[in-house]
């Protein structure tokens, strides 16, 4: 019998005219570029880890440097960008996995 082996993701695909996206160009007129920075940071964190999601309290403790704790927490509690589920876990309402090829 083989080794059996779990996949998991080690990139993920960012659409060259993401900042295009009405969720995203209303994240950086009120946070900044700082603020996607913070998105961004937020995304590799989530797509990290098989479930692809974090706790609540594990999103607000991410560390950005040159962000604020306020930033951080005012990101992840956006809720045209992360879910945040009766249970406490953050998920990303802009899926970047599998996206499928633009014409």
């Amino acid at each position: 019998m083989g080794k059996k082996t779990s996949k998991k993701i080690v990139w993920i695909k960012l659409p060259v005219n993401l900042m295009d996206d009405a969720r995203i160009a209303e994240l950086v007129t009120k946070r900044r570029i700082g603020g996607f920075g913070v998105y961004i940071a937020l995304l590799m964190e989530l797509y990290r880890r098989p479930s692809m999601c974090l706790t609540l309290t594990q999103a607000k403790a991410i560390k950005v440097h040159g962000a604020s704790p306020t930033t951080v927490k005012a990101v992840v509690n956006d809720p045209n960008l992360f879910n945040i589920d009766a249970d406490g876990h953050v998920r990303s309402l802009i899926d970047f996995v599998g996206l499928e090829e633009g014409e």
